[in-house]
């Protein structure tokens, strides 16, 4: 019994009242709208056929958000992470390997850490343990850790299903870029 609304799933079958006679069921599940109460119980139903679906798609898509902005956030740690990586290692290549390898070890870590959270990618440990700051340009640096980057903010626009603009997207990028280069001609 829901709010008064009895639910009887045999609708078409006679049932016997109480002085043992025979009566016929309304084949319809809350009457024919003869009372009040009647008709509060197929209000009632049709309002939840209604307004179900629409919860069921409103908890779907919460959950969903919920996750994306879990992986944005990863993803935005990573980035971040990884333009200090790329400063830092720009700066090493520039010295041709200075003690600035303490440091360097340290912004590593910052940028593992922060892939914690994610699948690690095995190209940036291989390029990381081949760094030869007397073979390896600065060009070379600045762009595998842009390239890594622009993959990340890629996945970013793609889950969010946003077509972003090439110039936006690339804009802050090119402004680390030469941020990092003049600081290695100063």
């Amino acid at each position: 019994m829901i709010h008064g609304c009895i639910i009887d799933m045999d609708f078409g079958s006679n049932i016997p009242d109480v002085d043992g006679t025979e009566s016929e069921v309304d084949p319809t599940p809350c009457g024919r709208g003869g009372s009040l109460e009647e008709r509060r119980c197929q209000l009632f139903k049709l309002t939840t056929l209604a307004i179900l679906p629409a919860i069921i798609l409103i908890v779907r898509d919460a959950v969903k958000v919920a996750s994306d902005v879990q992986m944005w956030s990863e993803i935005s740690d990573v980035v971040h992470a990884m333009q200090k990586e790329r400063g830092t290692t720009t700066l090493y290549v520039s010295s041709n390997g200075d003690t600035y390898v303490r440091t360097l070890l340290n912004f590593y870590l910052d940028t593992d850490t922060a892939f914690g959270g994610l699948s690690k990618w095995r190209r940036i440990s291989d390029f990381r343990s081949d760094l030869n700051p007397l073979k390896t340009n600065q060009k070379q640096v600045i762009e595998f850790y842009s390239d890594v980057n622009a993959a990340f903010i890629a996945l970013i626009g793609r889950s969010l299903n946003i077509q972003t603009d090439n110039k936006q997207r690339t804009g802050r990028h090119r402004t680390g870029i030469r941020k990092h280069i003049l600081c290695t001609r100063w």
